[in-house]
């Protein structure tokens, strides 16, 4: 291709991403998508690509959950996924495909699908801090607690310098009705992250709730 081409290229996709962004309507996601068709994902290349990734991210991040069946972003998500799935086949080897996959089908009613990329991912970046916090929290949507906690631990390890994992894991315990040991938890991230935000407040809580459960 040439530079002339691909710099219009990256140019359409940049102002198609904005619009992604801005103005997320069932339309613009459709056109993403059939932009993307046939072998322009592996023409386009992975760093063109990524401005695609981090539209949809950060699209989804912007969604309020759940999801309301008959709004536009139950339209736009599946196309999202559908993108992001067959950039992730096309660059198995970029760790920012699984992780952003798995980002945007964690706001999908489906979990499994979610599980799956994120196991997936795991299995091929087993030191990776992104795919294991993916990981710990689709297990966390399909309550599977203490498998999540172990890679909230996974993930720690990988890089002790962020408590998100050990916050995620505290926070889901406590809602899932398990205070006991949300303020395990708790105190452990308390322990190595002393002015983790909003942490100790939450502990307080879970502890009270914890007193009040107990006979």
């Amino acid at each position: 291709m040439s530079s002339s081409k691909t710099a219009l290229m990256d140019r359409g996709f940049g102002i198609l991403c904005r619009f992604i962004v801005q103005s997320p309507t069932p339309s613009h996601f459709l056109t993403l998508q059939s932009w993307l068709e046939g072998d322009a994902i592996a023409v386009c290349g992975l760093p063109m690509l990524r401005q695609v990734i981090v539209a949809l991210v950060e699209y989804a991040e912007s969604l309020e959950l759940p999801i309301d069946p008959e709004s536009e972003a139950a339209e736009n998500l599946p196309i999202a996924v559908s993108v992001l799935s067959a950039i992730r086949e096309h660059y198995p080897d970029a760790s920012e495909t699984y992780v952003a996959e798995v980002f945007v089908r964690r706001r999908l009613p489906e979990p499994a699908g979610a599980l799956c990329v994120a196991e997936l991912a795991v299995a091929r970046f087993p030191s990776d801090w992104a795919c294991l916090c993916g990981l710990a929290g689709a297990l966390r949507d399909v309550g599977r607690l203490d498998e999540a906690f172990s890679y909230a631990e996974r993930a720690l390890a990988a890089n002790d310098a962020d408590g998100a994992p050990l916050y995620d894991a505290a926070r889901a315990y406590l809602e899932a009705g398990r205070p006991a040991d949300g303020v395990r938890v708790f105190e452990r991230l308390l322990k190595l992250f002393p002015d983790y935000p909003d942490a100790a407040r939450v502990l307080g809580l879970a502890q009270h709730a914890l007193g009040s459960s107990t006979p």
